[in-house]
């Protein structure tokens, strides 16, 4: 099963603190907000919607898939990455 994680984290909220479930357009179900995790090998993408990082890049996960991908943004560019390249930070 695929799991939704929300567009908006805890990365600049006043308190520091995690920002509550959202639900997103079109969705009654709150999301989590998103995973922030840190590359840990060198990707280089083999489509057009996947990402390209080096090590130590920062992405935020919106979206969790049961094969192993996720998707999420870093920056203003957003794509698919394989899971097992990157890390919770």
């Amino acid at each position: 099963k695929d799991e939704k994680i929300g567009v908006w984290g805890h990365q600049g909220l006043p308190s520091g603190g995690l920002s509550p479930a959202v639900a997103l357009p079109g969705s009654s179900t709150p999301s989590l907000p998103p995973l922030a995790v840190v590359t840990l090998y060198p990707y280089t993408r083999q489509k057009d919607n996947e990402l390209s990082f080096q090590p130590g890049a920062l992405l935020f996960v919106t979206r969790r898939h049961s094969d192993g991908w996720c998707e999420g943004v870093m920056g203003e560019e957003a794509g698919f990455f394989p899971s097992n390249y990157v890390e919770p930070c």
